[in-house]
């Protein structure tokens, strides 16, 4: 991106880890953009890594983007996002072997999105394993 682009522009203190998709969005609102259809780079996550360390911080840091963002979003956007971003944290957690986490966030999911399958098949998955303090 170009300086020139920039402008002004600079992370939000406080939005870690999302504060670059926050940056985006601003970005994206000021100026035209171009969609590609191929991603122009990809990235790579390792256990340690910022991306990988803490998943409730990275999913509260990416709703308060969203919520930052609603009047752009509208209701529907919102929704949308939010059921992305609990999708996200259930799988996180049942992935770190966390099932009653995974329970939370994915009856989150479900108060958006009752008939969502995947929100489902975690609380199943969850409840199939031994639950944990």
């Amino acid at each position: 991106m170009r300086q020139k682009a920039l402008g002004e522009q600079r992370f939000i203190p406080g939005l870690e880890p999302a504060e670059d998709r926050d940056l985006w969005i601003r970005l994206m609102e000021s100026a035209a953009a171009y969609l590609v259809p191929e991603p122009p780079a990809t990235y790579g996550q390792w256990p340690g890594s910022l991306s990988n360390s803490d998943s409730d911080w990275d999913c509260v840091s990416m709703l308060k983007v969203v919520h930052r963002h609603a009047a752009l979003l509208g209701a529907n956007g919102v929704r949308e996002q939010e059921a992305a971003i609990y999708r996200l944290w259930a799988d996180s957690h049942l992935a770190r072997g966390k099932p009653r986490s995974a329970m939370g966030a994915a009856a989150r999911r479900l108060a958006i999105q009752p008939g969502s399958l995947q929100a489902w098949r975690i609380i199943c998955k969850s409840l199939a394993r031994p639950i944990l303090p």
